[in-house]
Formats: structure tokens, sequence, C-alpha cells
């Protein structure tokens, strides 16, 4: 099994270089900038930003901190978001499947997984200066650099964006799990207790649904990273997302300094996903003893 999971992996990298260098020939070829000596000039800035790592997170330190808090605001927002409607409409979809709610629940949940980020945030753009803007008088699209980060009218339109895909995760998830939960002995009993179906769902339903929809935070933050450059792009967001795009699509030159904000912008990104697997972890154990009882028993066993 080693072998072939070190085969697997030697084949992949082997795959992503050819790939590369595939790509880095036609360029060549097809293109007149001397593509060649753009990648000899980066790598040799970037070796440069590794000989020296504390001058270099001095130099651009400041700036990345930036555009981390505001991509983390917009993320947390859009999570936040996510849960706060994915919970009840995946709890809709799994209690009443054949309802109108039901399926109202389960085409959001579709919809959002098949959407394209651009296409979406195009739309959500439209929506607010052809619709709401004549209608209210209010405009809650701000996309210029001047005005402030902390914006309920710069932050809404990106986290509607971004919560589409999470959105959907955790609306199909909370509807698997609820169908689930709800054919189990215990909810049963309880019914035959004569305890309500509202508070059999509270009491009994949710405390074991929650540990599944604790899951899948990091698949929604991996899905929100995956949307990041493009939708802080459209909106004029000074995020890590839009700084990337800047810096590795742009920049016109291989500057140790761009090797550094690239490294250090998507090193922050890697950090945050490892905490929120941590935290979603802590989380899932205090929401569901068996995890640890289960942990200790393997231990066990292992000794």
């Amino acid at each position: 099994m080693r072998r072939r999971a070190v085969g697997r992996i030697a084949e992949t990298l082997l795959g992503a270089l050819a790939v590369f260098l595939a790509a880095a020939l036609c360029s060549f070829l097809t293109i007149y900038r001397p593509v060649l000596r753009i990648i000899y000039d980066s790598l040799a800035a970037y070796l440069a930003f590794l000989a020296d790592l504390g001058s270099s997170w001095a130099n651009v330190g400041p700036a990345v901190l930036d555009d981390y808090r505001a991509s983390m605001i917009v993320l947390t927002a859009a999570l936040l978001l996510a849960l706060a409607l994915g919970v009840p409409l995946g709890l809709v979809a799994g209690v009443s499947p054949s309802s109108p709610a039901g399926a109202a629940a389960r085409l959001v949940s579709a919809a959002g997984s098949m959407t394209p980020a651009f296409l979406l945030a195009v739309l959500i753009m439209i929506f607010f200066v052809l619709v709401v803007l004549p209608a209210t008088g209010v405009r809650f699209i701000l996309i210029s650099g001047d005005a402030p980060v902390i914006d309920p009218r710069r932050i809404l339109p990106i986290a509607l964006t971004l919560v589409a895909r999470p959105l959907a995760l955790v609306t199909a998830t909370t509807a698997a799990a609820a169908t689930e939960v709800l054919r189990a002995d215990y909810m049963r009993t309880a019914r035959s207790k004569g305890l309500s179906e509202r508070r059999s769902l509270v009491r009994h339903a949710l405390p074991n649904i929650a540990p599944t929809v604790v899951d899948t935070l990091p698949g929604a933050l991996l899905a929100m990273l995956s949307s990041l450059p493009i939708v802080e792009f459209v909106f004029n967001w000074p995020g890590v997302g839009q700084e990337l795009l800047y810096r590795i699509v742009a920049a016109q030159d291989g500057s140790a300094r761009n090797a550094a904000l690239v490294a250090f912008l998507l090193a922050s990104l890697g950090i945050t996903y490892l905490a929120v697997v941590a935290l979603a972890d802590i989380v899932r154990r205090a929401c569901d003893p068996r995890v640890t009882e289960l942990d200790d028993l393997h231990r066990s066993s292992a000794a």
C-alpha cells in the first residue's frame, strides 16, 4: 500500500512538472515575451526571499496583514451566512423532502454548487444596481478603493457571492444528516413518549446533526478560497485574492518583494485552513463525546 501511495504521488508530481514545462515551452514559442527569462528572474527572486525570511517579512508584513484582515472579514461573513441559512434549509429538506419548501431547499443547494462565482458576482452586481438602487435609492455596491473596508454595503455583495457553494454544501449535508437522524430508534422512542415533532427535533435531532454540520466547515472554507481571487477582483476588495492576482498575473518583474508577498499570502490561507480544521475537530469532539471515546478505544487497543 505504501509503494502504491508513493507511486501515485510520484505520478502526480511528474504530471504537474510535465504540464508546467509544456506550458512554458508553448508560451515561449507562441508569444513575444521572454517567458524563460521571466521564469529565471522569478526563481532568482524567490531564492533571495528564502535566504532572508526575517527581512522579507519586515518588508511586506504590514501589507500581508492588511490583505489578510480584509479577506477574513468577507470569508467570516460568508461562512456565518452559510450556516445561518444552510442549516434551516437543510432541516426543511430533510424533515419534509416532498414539500414545496423541501424542493426549494434542494434547488438552492443545486444552484449554489453549479453557478460559477464570476457569473454570480455579475448577477448580484446587476441586481443591486438595476433593481435595489432605483427602488430604495441606496447604493449597496461600493467598489471604489476610497470607500472604507468596514462598510456593510461593501461586505454584503461579496459575502452573497462567496456564500453560494458553502450554502449548497451545508444545506445538502444538513438535509442528509436530518433524514438519517429522523429514522433513528431514539427519535421513534421520543415520538412514542408523546414528545412533539418540534421538541424532538430540538432536543434529540439537532445535537446529533451538529457534528456533521461542523465537519463541513473546512470544505466550505476551501470552496470560498477557490472563488476568492475572482470575487475580490470583481468587487475591487483589497484582500488576499486580489493581491495574489496582481502579484502573479499582472506583475511585470520577478522581484524579491513580489515573491515574498505571494509566499506569505498563500501561507496565511494555508494556516487559516489548518486552523479551521483543528477548530472543527475540537467543536465536533465537544458536540459528540463518542468521537473521544472512540479515539480512546483505538489507543487502548493499539497499546
